[in-house]
């Protein structure tokens, strides 16, 4: 436990959070070789459905297709594990993550598609954030040995990238589909941008926490 609180050990894995977030940005893509995913998805579709042991090996087989999608969040959670060495702690972060994934999927299974959200614009607004997230929890564990001035700037900094990812800096269309969302999305990230510029209003006036 001492030896993870090293400088350099928090700032390694502080790096490799930011590293990762930016695969949720489009900076890089996490996944298997093409040659892989076809192999899997080919074998995949000649399985037969209705049996258990045929439904686990698809799940398992689409779990590694599509493992982009939850690469970067289950190495950041196997990261926290390791820095905390909590084994309750990590039990349920990984059981919460594999709910949070499954529930979803099942909801859509079962109701034949009427519930699957149309792809668009949002769905890369929605990588954003957890790139946002990855990089809080970056600065967060980095946090304790840094000085507190660059600490603040560095939440200042994420809270006003981050009210700007939430569209706070760009007008909402009247009249358009989801407006109401579309404004209800903007007035959080008015909020985060304000909450990021008081850090800076606080070190500008002196203050460290």
């Amino acid at each position: 436990a001492a030896w993870l609180q090293n400088h350099w050990v928090l700032a390694s894995f502080a790096l490799l959070l930011v590293l990762l977030s930016l695969s949720m940005f489009g900076v890089y893509e996490l996944q298997l070789p093409s040659a892989v995913r076809d192999r899997l998805s080919s074998k995949g579709d000649r399985m037969r459905g209705g049996e258990y042991a045929g439904v686990f090996a698809m799940g398992g087989i689409s779990a590694l297709v599509v493992s982009p999608c939850v690469a970067a969040p289950l190495a950041a959670a196997l990261l926290h594990i390791s820095r905390t060495g909590d084994a309750v702690l990590g039990g349920v972060a990984l059981f919460t993550l594999a709910i949070g994934m499954s529930v979803p999927l099942l909801l859509v299974g079962a109701s034949a598609g009427a519930l699957l959200p149309r792809a668009g614009a949002w769905m890369a607004q929605v990588k954003h954030v957890f790139g946002l997230l990855l990089i809080a929890v970056a600065i967060y564990t980095v946090q304790p040995v840094l000085p507190a001035l660059v600490a603040m700037a560095c939440w200042g900094v994420l809270l006003i990238v981050g009210g700007a990812t939430l569209g706070a800096f760009e007008p909402v269309v009247a009249g358009a589909a989801h407006a109401g969302v579309a404004r209800a999305v903007k007035g959080v990230g008015l909020v985060l941008a304000l909450l990021g510029v008081l850090q800076f209003v606080g070190i500008a006036s002196g203050g460290r926490d």
